[in-house]
């Protein structure tokens, strides 16, 4: 469902094929070791074989992450963005993600690495994506342009902490309609989050997705995240050293709209449901909290019990 298409792969395929499998292991491998070990600035994407490995490798996730977050946001309120800003776009997964879903007709990229950008333009131009803007440069400091929706994924993470107040303020202030912040699933990305939905109320605006409760209801030492499956190429499996034809993306996010708006949903799956013969339990968040809603056959909401997955609303009509 969340699957970066086929056109898409193909392409990042075509555009990596210069470089042997070893290669883009050692580079795959070093990016991972920054990312896990190393705060702020320290983890960029910088040189071209580190910027192909991390398009084979990490750019699948990324744009599952993306595309499932931007998915469940745009179906809790009814709001049908017309231009989009990706910010520290990378290789452009979060663009790509926004062009399945919606039709834009105008697209701007903000990106400082210049190999990044080389390879997302590679893709853009082999995909027929017309962009009408490329900001380069820092995102503390580059004029941005104003967009309907505005987007980040994985940046707050590389910030210094000093900095990200700031920055989620800048992008707030382009929003025209909806701001998309997506980080990883960890107890730092959650951090981060909560932290994007303070600036953001000081200034504003409303949270209308994933959360459904006023206060958020997690407990202290737990954190809200969700999954989205993504397919593993051969080459995928290799660079990763895994066996699965598969990995779950684990990612937290928020979606704030500038305008107060009618939501479509009462509650949110904040684990895989658990199935057993006759009945489903699913760990909700709701406008009551968090609760286990126990499902049975009788129950009208039986059959969308069964196909629902983490991170999307059980009350909303499939």
């Amino acid at each position: 469902m969340h699957e970066m298409p086929k056109s898409v792969r193909e392409t990042v395929d075509g555009l990596t094929a210069m470089y042997d499998s070893r290669t883009l292991t050692q580079n795959a491998q070093n990016v991972s070791r920054r990312y896990r070990g190393i705060q702020g600035e320290q983890k960029r994407v910088r040189s071209k074989n580190e910027v192909a490995a991390y398009a084979v490798s990490r750019m699948p996730a990324t744009y599952g992450a993306m595309h499932m977050a931007l998915d469940e946001a745009l179906k809790s309120v009814n709001i049908q963005p017309a231009s989009h800003l990706d910010c520290a776009s990378g290789t452009g997964a979060a663009i790509l993600a926004a062009q399945d879903l919606l039709d834009l007709g105008e697209v701007y990229y903000q990106e400082r690495e210049p190999a990044m950008r080389e390879m997302a333009e590679g893709i853009f131009s082999r995909l027929g994506i017309s962009i009408q803007g490329v900001q380069m440069g820092d995102l503390r400091h580059v004029e941005l342009p104003h967009a309907d929706l505005v987007t980040e994924g994985y940046l707050l993470t590389e910030l210094m902490p000093e900095d990200i107040e700031g920055v989620i303020s800048r992008l707030w202030t382009v929003t025209d309609q909806m701001l998309l912040l997506v980080e990883p699933g960890t107890p730092e990305g959650f951090g981060l989050i909560q932290q994007a939905k303070s600036v953001v109320a000081s200034e504003g605006g409303h949270l209308v997705a994933p959360c459904i409760a006023k206060n958020c209801p997690i407990s202290e030492g737990d954190w809200c995240h969700f999954a989205v499956r993504v397919p593993r190429s051969q080459m995928h499996r290799q660079m990763k050293g895994g066996t699965l034809a598969y990995e779950d993306e684990k990612f937290c996010y928020a979606a704030f709209t500038r305008e107060m708006v009618t939501r479509h949903v009462s509650d949110r799956v904040l684990r895989h449901p658990y199935i057993e013969p006759g009945r489903i339990t699913v760990k909700l968040c709701s406008e009551q909290g968090v609760e286990e809603k126990v499902i049975t056959k009788k129950d009208p909401l039986w059959k969308r019990a069964r196909k629902v997955e983490w991170g999307e609303s059980l009350s909303q009509l499939p």
